[in-house]
């Protein structure tokens, strides 16, 4: 009787962990997702400060752009979980392509503080529209799409 009992409890522990352990495979959850997330909140902090950008808070955009950057080096070490979905003829293709648009965005982001150690605002926000679209085209070719 105290089996019958269990399974039915088991089975409703089951339903409620479940959820749980899927959330951590979300993409923002592994080593790689930290890193993208920590670019995702320097680059919207740098669109918003460079609306209006004050001379008198440009160490604190540099500061910004070297946090992007290093997360940029950082996520560059890791590998896209889309990877182990694919065949593996096409993997260590699929992570030569991750680097090299890893390599582009480790490019620009030095720009962008150059730009902005500088004081060149117009070619900052220049280099920041180039670093947005770099990512939404590299989030389309090597992020899981979940539908």
């Amino acid at each position: 009787m105290q089996t019958l009992f269990r399974i039915p409890v088991v089975i409703v522990l089951l339903v409620l962990v479940a959820p749980l352990t899927l959330r951590a495979a979300d993409d923002d959850e592994t080593p790689l997702g930290e890193q993208m997330e920590k670019m995702k909140t320097e680059m919207k902090a740098l669109r918003s400060a460079l609306e209006a950008p004050a001379e008198s808070a440009r160490n604190k955009y540099v500061k910004m752009a070297e946090s992007f950057h290093a997360a940029a080096e950082a996520a560059k070490k890791f590998e896209p979980e889309k990877t182990k979905t694919l065949p593996e003829a096409e993997r260590a293709q699929f992570v030569a392509d991750y680097h090299k648009a890893m390599d582009k965005l480790i490019k620009l982001s030095g720009d962008l503080k150059k730009d902005l150690a500088a004081g060149q605002w117009d070619e900052a926000r220049k280099h920041l529209k180039a670093l947005s679209q770099a990512q939404k085209a590299g989030h389309k070719e090597f992020r899981i799409h979940k539908d």
